[in-house]
């Protein structure tokens, strides 16, 4: 389960999490008789827990236990191996210059953050539809839009727009949904502005985009 734990260093500006994760495996021998893995997966533990009963009423023999890898264990998966991982969570540019020293990496790091962000905002300006039409028409269109800016004086889809608690929330939940089935964190930023921008409604979108 994941844990939260202050640096003394760097108290209120770096955090950090504790979380576990296990992968799976299902094994087949091949023709030359070499154990080789025929499926696999990584996923990270999650507060949800496998129920003391089955849907039958029985006992559950993985009770108590992540509810992602007791669904795995149940599918016939064995546990190959398990590691506890440290992770950050910085509030302070100075905090985040001290977690990661080397400046081309820090770049990297924001830019790939940045990447993710105007993906987000460029999804939510695409999918964006004008309201008590009868057909659907898309809100901006045959526009070359400035992302640094938005789409209006208020900053609307600009990447500097204040995220709004709700959009925090939502992208927290699908992050830790992504780990938990094993989408490796380099292919998660992609998927999240895809389904955060799928989850906004058109009241919503000008905050949470």
């Amino acid at each position: 389960m994941a844990t939260n734990a202050v640096v003394p260093e760097q108290a209120g500006s770096i955090s950090t999490q504790k979380q576990t994760y296990r992968f799976y495996v299902k094994t087949e021998v091949d023709a030359d008789g070499k154990t080789t893995i025929a499926k696999k997966s990584s996923v990270a533990e999650t507060d949800k827990k496998s129920p003391e009963k089955l849907k039958d009423g029985s006992k559950n023999p993985n009770a108590g236990l992540s509810d992602n890898w007791a669904k795995l264990e149940a599918e016939g998966y064995t546990l190959l191996s398990e590691n506890e991982f440290i992770k950050y969570s910085v509030k302070t540019v100075e905090a985040a210059q001290l977690l990661v020293p080397d400046e081309a990496q820090f770049v990297y790091i924001f830019q790939s953050g940045l990447n993710y962000l105007q993906n987000a905002k460029a999804n939510g300006v695409m999918t964006a539809l004008k309201e008590g039409t009868s057909e659907p028409e898309p809100l901006y269109n045959q526009l070359t839009i400035d992302l640094r800016v938005g789409v209006d004086e208020e900053g609307s889809y600009s990447i500097n727009e204040a995220p709004s608690r709700r959009s925090l929330s939502d992208e927290d939940k699908l992050r830790k949904q992504l780990t938990a089935m094993g989408v490796p964190a380099d292919k998660q930023e992609a998927v999240l502005a895809a389904m955060l921008a799928a989850m906004a409604t058109p009241e919503e979108e000008a905050v949470t985009a």
